[in-house]
């Protein structure tokens, strides 16, 4: 009998532990996955992979930039003319010190703000060019994983970046 109490209190301690531990939480396990989507989709650009870059970002994607509204296709078709656009005149594509902020996880929604540094080789040059970006995510929970479906420019006046 004292056996049975003993395992019973264990289960309800590790109960417990799981429940209130952020480290065993549902909402730790979603903010690691879009940590992931988010280099994910910065190895994407470094890669010149815009499949992979694609992946990341959701089939209902929309945003609005500069009063043009994009949808997933042409997200899609500036996202592959940028990387082409780019590459005509930089290699080796760096992005480091990657820092999600603010992040709001509700349900099947996410928002943050993503700040990270970029450093490529002006083939021009032959000098490294290296500037912040700083944009907010808004993800959807699809099928399972997260996605992106809309970037925005969080400050104004910024070059064009990677």
């Amino acid at each position: 009998m004292i056996k049975r109490n003993l395992f019973l209190i264990l289960v309800l301690l590790l109960a417990l532990a799981f429940k209130s531990n952020p480290a065993f939480s549902e909402e730790n396990n979603d903010s690691l996955e879009i940590q992931k989507v988010v280099n994910n989709y910065l190895d994407g650009f470094a890669n010149q992979d815009l499949n992979f870059l694609m992946e990341q970002i959701s089939p209902g994607y929309y945003s609005l930039r500069d009063g043009e509204a994009f949808d997933y296709e042409k997200i899609k078709s500036a996202q592959e003319n940028f990387i082409k656009a780019f590459y005509k005149i930089h290699t080796n594509l760096r992005h480091w010190d990657v820092k999600i902020t603010n992040l709001v996880i509700s349900g099947d929604k996410a928002t943050l703000d993503l700040e990270y540094k970029w450093k490529a080789l002006n083939l021009d040059t032959s000098n490294d060019e290296e500037a912040t970006r700083r944009r907010f995510l808004g993800l959807a929970k699809e099928n399972g994983l997260w996605k992106i479906i809309q970037i925005k420019k969080i400050s104004t006046n910024e070059e064009q970046g990677p």
